[in-house]
């Protein structure tokens, strides 16, 4: 390039037919020339210069996270992968993507891959709220089943917490035997020894 640019300096030299790719028999004349017109490559066309796979091999941890960020169901997954990332691949490490499957930087990737992914708001939200058909069986609950749950509840944190006359605790505080309480009551008896209470 500086032969062509720079002439007057370098006193005319000039590239041989050569260097440029020509062929050329003992004596330095042309035989063939061997040129090909350039052209512009169109838009989704494969660009004959380029090497097979995009010219590049992909940053083998960074296609590793873009292929668990492609499995990734929330955007706290996808989240917990960009800092892993951060600390453990250069900035501009290159993958194959998995969503177009050609080459691209990784936070690209992981950028597409976090907004692609629902809002966390909306990931929780029941089934039914999404519109999605859900099977199941509805269970009915009598009272006196729920009050044996809540009392077995009840029990368990009395123990965790080293309460030894739970029945005489509880007949003082509500006027009745836990054996004739509902639900609610055990339940919030539960709640002021696990400390949840409102």
């Amino acid at each position: 390039m500086a032969r062509d640019a720079c002439e007057d300096v370098l006193f005319g030299l000039h590239y041989t037919p050569e260097e440029l790719g020509a062929n050329v028999n003992a004596d330095g004349e042309v035989v063939e020339a061997d040129v090909q017109q350039l052209r512009r490559v169109e838009p989704g066309e494969a660009d004959p210069w380029t090497t097979p796979g995009g010219g590049f091999e992909p940053h083998a941890a960074a296609q590793a996270l873009a292929v668990r960020a492609a499995a990734a169901k929330t955007r706290a997954e996808v989240t917990g992968i960009v800092g892993e990332a951060r600390d453990s691949v250069p900035a501009d490490a290159r993958i194959k993507a998995p969503d177009t499957g050609q080459p691209d930087e990784l936070r690209e990737y992981l950028t597409r891959a976090w907004k692609a992914l629902p809002e966390e708001s909306e990931a929780k939200a029941p089934a039914e709220e999404r519109g999605e058909v859900v099977e199941g069986e509805i269970v009915e609950t009598s009272p006196e089943a729920e009050a044996q749950a809540a009392e077995q509840e009840l029990r368990a944190a009395a123990a965790k917490v080293g309460l030894d006359n739970l029945d005489a605790e509880f007949e003082q505080s509500y006027g009745l035997p836990i054996a004739q309480a509902g639900a609610e009551q055990l339940r919030q008896m539960t709640s002021l020894l696990t400390g949840t209470a409102a």
